[in-house]
């Protein structure tokens, strides 16, 4: 089974080297398969590079006119649907996959995981391997016991949207535009470098009580899980950090809009309170904290 591999840094210009390997790899194929080939391999060493460390891998398959492309990371996370809308400026990944990719899969490995798909067909006929069953009963066992109560579900989710797009765009940034690497507060772009991998998961009944109050259309959701006590000081100067991120956003200095109102209560809110329950407070509903 003839195959390629190339390995790269977790650095920003190796997106375009993924894809400039992926063209070359594939150049006897057509180029709709080599365009839905070099976007979906954008897409997954993207999201390594905003949430993984170390090196990240890129192996191309090949067999009668079949692909498969696999890209190996560091991280155990594995990806999901956030249940952005179709019109937000990132979390697309997995719906990308479902829609150009033939059958694609995550698996995990002794290192962290590996996302691969397959283009035009099938490359074999076992089914993929990725469930939402993966996700780890409980990273943090014997971390502090953390609560976001009333959690507001549809918040969340465009609070969400809008931090995801400004993490792709700090990553990003330097590959279209090195020029620009001045404008990035070198603090800022270091600790948001580091986050994605410091605390990864919140276990598999948080990512289910979540996963279920999307898919039911509910207002509100109780999220419980545990994280490691130093996590607290992390987390406040990241807040603090974002303030200042939000700020250059609202000053349109950078791509993403300025949050809404909104999204910064709604991080604000979760932020202070997994740092105040990582000192021991007790835990505020969303809706107290509005008052």
């Amino acid at each position: 089974m003839p195959s390629n591999r190339i390995e790269l840094t977790a650095d920003v210009v190796s997106c375009s080297i993924a894809r400039r390997f992926v063209q070359e790899t594939l150049d006897r194929a057509s180029d709709d398969l080599r365009n839905d080939a070099s976007l979906l391999t954008a897409e997954v060493v993207t999201n390594a590079l905003l949430h993984a460390r170390g090196p990240i891998t890129v192996e191309i398959h090949q067999r009668d006119g079949r692909y498969r492309i696999a890209v190996g990371d560091r991280s155990e996370a594995m990806p999901t649907e956030k249940g952005y809308r179709t019109d937000d400026a990132t979390g697309r990944g997995v719906q990308l996959l479902n829609i150009l990719a033939a059958r694609w899969g995550c698996e995990r490995t002794d290192f962290g995981k590996v996302v691969w798909f397959d283009l035009p067909e099938p490359f074999e006929s076992s089914p993929a391997t990725y469930t939402d069953s993966q996700y780890s009963d409980d990273p943090y066992p014997n971390g502090v016991a953390i609560a976001l109560l009333e959690s507001p579900v549809h918040e969340m989710i465009r609070t969400g949207a809008h931090y995801d797009a400004l993490y792709r765009e700090f990553r990003l940034i330097l590959e279209l535009d090195p020029r620009r690497r001045e404008e990035i507060p070198g603090r800022l772009f270091r600790l948001i470098s580091q986050l994605g991998t410091s605390f990864v998961g919140y276990g598999r009944s948080a990512e289910d009580s979540w996963k279920a109050a999307v898919r039911d259309e509910r207002p509100a959701v109780d999220i419980h899980f545990r994280l490691p006590s130093e996590a607290g000081p992390v987390i406040e100067r990241y807040n603090e950090l974002l303030d200042e991120a939000d700020d250059y956003c609202q000053r349109a200095e950078f791509l993403t809009i300025g949050p809404t109102d909104e999204a910064l209560a709604v991080r604000r809110w979760a932020f202070t309170q997994v740092v105040g329950q990582c000192r021991g407070e007790l835990p505020m509903p969303w809706r107290r904290s509005l008052h």
